[in-house]
């Protein structure tokens, strides 16, 4: 692979590992400061979704796709988080929020920025600026357009993707089996923790009802 190539893979999922990092301390943290049992389940909803988002865009073949949807995701997580309903779903806890997704779009461009030449840097930010702004973000699912498709469309890869040497496709193996297995444990224990938060305010109003004296 060459060494162009096998950098971009490498810089964008070392940044993937920053980002998700950022997401799950600063969900922790908006769900441990608040009295809200919608905002807690919608701090998990973020973290479900921003991870699992992250790792799909890190993971492709081709690895200036990978860093061209990273930044696709920082720019749609940004903007969802700046709008009406990212502020409301993440109640006090937006303003961390937005902070840190501005930090990471800012941390993306910066990558990008280096590792990218002036005319590629050019092609790559303008698919950003487009694919973000036709397919914004409409709920913490992160529920997202394919960008390959769209990619392939506006010509903006090679149209020869090179998977590396057998050592590269062994330690690319390896990245992914990681990076699964680190995540499927982490998705189960939030989960329950979102049936959790979902559950208490049905808990409180039962609760309410049961110790409603009789008239």
């Amino acid at each position: 692979m060459p060494e162009r190539e096998l950098s971009l893979r490498i810089e964008a999922r070392e940044f993937a590992r920053v980002f998700a990092t950022g997401v799950v301390r600063t969900a922790d943290e908006i769900a441990g400061q608040t009295q809200s049992a919608e905002v807690r389940a919608n701090a998990v909803r973020w973290k479900l979704g921003a991870t699992a988002a992250i790792n799909q865009c890190v993971l492709r073949t081709d690895p200036e796709l990978a860093l061209a949807d990273t930044w696709v995701l920082c720019r749609q997580m940004r903007g969802f988080l700046d709008g009406k309903a990212g502020r409301e779903a993440l109640g006090e806890g937006r303003d961390a929020a937005e902070t840190l997704a501005a930090e990471l779009e800012t941390r993306i461009e910066t990558i990008a920025r280096r590792a990218l030449k002036s005319g590629d840097l050019a092609r790559v930010s303008a698919f950003v600026d487009s694919f973000a702004a036709t397919h914004p973000l409409k709920s913490l699912a992160f529920e997202r357009e394919p960008a390959s498709l769209e990619w392939r469309r506006a010509g903006a890869g090679n149209s020869r993707v090179t998977v590396g040497d057998m050592a590269e496709a062994i330690s690319d193996l390896a990245d992914r089996v990681s990076v699964f297995g680190q995540l499927i444990p982490m998705e189960v224990r939030w989960r329950i923790d979102l049936e959790r938060a979902e559950f208490e305010p049905i808990a409180a109003e039962l609760t309410c009802i049961h110790h409603t004296p009789e008239v």
